[in-house]
């Protein structure tokens, strides 16, 4: 986690993404803004989480878990089904993840996201 100047807020950063690190020997600024951020299981970062459910086939479960090994946690077996309950910071992850799969997945009981979702087809995929 590091406080973006250019942008402006808390971001977090991938070792693997960066070019160059430069250590400065100046105290710490912005302290003020400083605030943490919770990363979801699709590794997305956010303040406040919005809660998901999502009932899959078993082929949708096994790639959640492949793709995002973190979502293993909050996936449990439904009957036939599975169902992944957590916690999401942002839909972007969640709605890449669901519109691949979408014939495999169901959304359940997230009316927030079933709005993201149609928002995002309608701007997006029509």
């Amino acid at each position: 986690w590091a406080y973006d100047l250019e942008d402006g807020h808390n971001k977090l950063f991938k070792i693997s993404r960066t070019d160059s690190v430069e250590v400065l020997e100046d105290k710490w600024v912005q302290e003020r803004v400083h605030r943490r951020q919770g990363m979801d299981v699709f590794r997305m970062t956010g303040h406040s989480g919005k809660r998901v459910q999502l009932r899959m086939t078993t082929y949708a479960k096994d790639l959640l878990v492949e793709e995002y090994p973190l979502a293993e946690k909050d996936v449990n077996r439904k009957g036939q089904y599975w169902l992944l309950d957590t916690e999401i910071f942002d839909y972007a992850g969640i709605c890449r993840f669901y519109l691949g799969l979408a014939d495999q997945i169901k959304i359940v009981e997230s009316p927030e996201f079933t709005e993201y979702v149609s928002e995002y087809v309608k701007k997006h995929l029509i």
